[in-house]
């Protein structure tokens, strides 16, 4: 049974991409269990998340394209996340996580809802995740900023966004590129 369940589990990282089994450089490997069909969900917010995000990097409106598209684990209703539930994926770095002091929510876009000490209050890659991410261990991916599909509500072209390298909370032009990891 043994044998068996480790070859179950390297078919199942070779048939989804090397990235599952490893997420990227430094990495420590995923097995079937803990990331089935390449998805995970959070049982802190209920919601199901992309292990490994897909595209590469993109522009706001190409991350909400390319979510609205996405086919993954039998399910096709994907969608870029909300910051507030960008956010609730934050793990290690209380001021970015959801709840936490950084003023930046749904019911808070504007830019006078972001303040400066709590919205950029960690240290560089000092998460729980793999490599020090500022996300759950059980994801993986290149650690960085990742789009929300939250507009800044007072101001054009610009939407919310997360660097999960130093727990940061941040707004950027739409026409930046970023990382997007889709959510149902």
């Amino acid at each position: 049974m043994r044998v068996t369940f480790s070859v179950l589990a390297t078919l199942t990282c070779v048939g989804v991409g090397l990235a599952l089994c490893y997420g990227g450089e430094n990495q420590t490997p995923k097995t079937a269990s803990r990331a089935s069909g390449g998805i995970w969900m959070d049982s802190q917010s209920g919601l199901t998340w992309q292990v490994v995000p897909s595209g590469g990097a993109m522009t706001w409106s190409a991350a909400k394209a390319h979510c609205k598209s996405l086919s993954l684990g039998g399910h096709k209703d994907w969608r870029l996340p909300t910051i507030s539930e960008l956010r609730s994926l934050a793990r290690g770095c209380p001021p970015a996580q959801k709840g936490g002091s950084c003023g930046v929510t749904d019911s808070c876009r504007k830019q006078s809802c972001w303040n400066d000490d709590p919205c950029r209050a960690c240290a560089n890659n000092g998460g729980p995740g793999p490599g020090g991410a500022y996300w759950p261990p059980e994801l993986s991916g290149r650690i960085g900023w990742y789009w929300s599909s939250s507009a800044v509500a007072d101001l054009d072209d610009l939407a919310w966004s997360v660097g999960f390298d130093y727990g940061v909370v941040f707004y950027s032009h739409q026409n930046v590129v970023y990382e997007a990891r889709c959510v149902r």
